[in-house]
């Protein structure tokens, strides 16, 4: 099952950027709360590209792991951009 996939925003609007960057962020600090506040352990399987917003919220997992596979990747194609979702200043 696929809970995140690739969106390349370079061709949308900036206020689809914004709020895109913004439900990431918002989805990466509550899994990251549930995670610091519960007796669970989250776990993050990778089998393919984890791009951008789908890395950063594997990244708020405890444990990442990467299918060997000749497929999967990881890679934050926005910080060219100076697009991030991640924590503010």
């Amino acid at each position: 099952m696929r809970w995140s996939q690739h969106k390349d925003v370079g061709p949308v609007r900036p206020r689809f950027k914004v709020n895109f960057c913004k439900f990431t962020n918002e989805t990466r600090n509550s899994m990251e709360d549930a995670s610091k506040n519960s007796d669970q352990t989250y776990i993050c399987a990778i089998n393919g590209p984890a791009a951008g917003g789908g890395y950063e919220l594997a990244l708020a997992c405890d444990r990442i792991l990467l299918i060997d596979d000749g497929s999967s990747t990881v890679s934050l194609p926005e910080l060219p951009l100076l697009v991030s979702s991640g924590p503010e200043a």
